[in-house]
This record gives structure tokens, sequence and C-alpha cells, in this order.
């Protein structure tokens, strides 16, 4: 089974969740931060063993970093309007990300 074209879909929706979501989950500290490092450690390996197989280039480092900002492009508008950040100023989060 071929991991490859799902694997990045899922990436900034997992980065989220052991970023955000599961701190306020998981009263231990540590499980968030070993998430995170995984999934980086994982990120790092797939992209590099990606990046040495034929046919890769520009369109492919293109398509990973357009991924990535799409989601946070989509998330920017719920973090806005729903959220109240602690001293941070959101305004205009949506507008940045759409331009």
């Amino acid at each position: 089974m071929q991991i490859g074209p799902f694997i990045h879909e899922l990436s900034p929706p997992s980065v989220f969740f052991t970023s955000w979501v599961m701190p306020n989950l998981v009263p231990i500290p540590m499980v968030p931060i070993l998430a995170t490092v995984g999934l980086v450690a994982a990120g790092v390996w797939l992209i590099s063993r990606w990046a040495y197989r034929v046919g890769w280039n520009e369109r492919h480092r293109l398509a990973l970093a357009s991924g990535v900002l799409f989601f946070f492009v989509l998330l920017s508008p719920i973090i806005e309007l729903y959220t109240r950040g602690a001293g941070r100023i959101t305004a205009g989060h949506t507008l940045f990300g759409v331009s």
C-alpha cells in the first residue's frame, strides 16, 4: 500500500492537533511534545525519501508548500471569528491569508 499520495493531506491537521488540541486534552506535557517530534521526524524522513525519486522537481516542492499553507488559510477565519486569543491580535488574519 502506498501512503505517499495521502500522507501530505494529513500532515497539517496532525500538526495542528498535536500543537493546539492535544495539550488541552492530555495532562502530561511530554505526550504532545513527543507526538510533535515524531511527526516532524516522519515528515523529514518521508520528504527526503520523495526527494531522491526520479522526477522530483519544483512542482512537487510547490505542492507540498501550498498544501500546508492552504490548510492555514482555511483555518484562519475560524481562529479569527470564533476564538479569543489571550492578548493576541487576530483581526485581519483572514484578509492576510486570502491575499
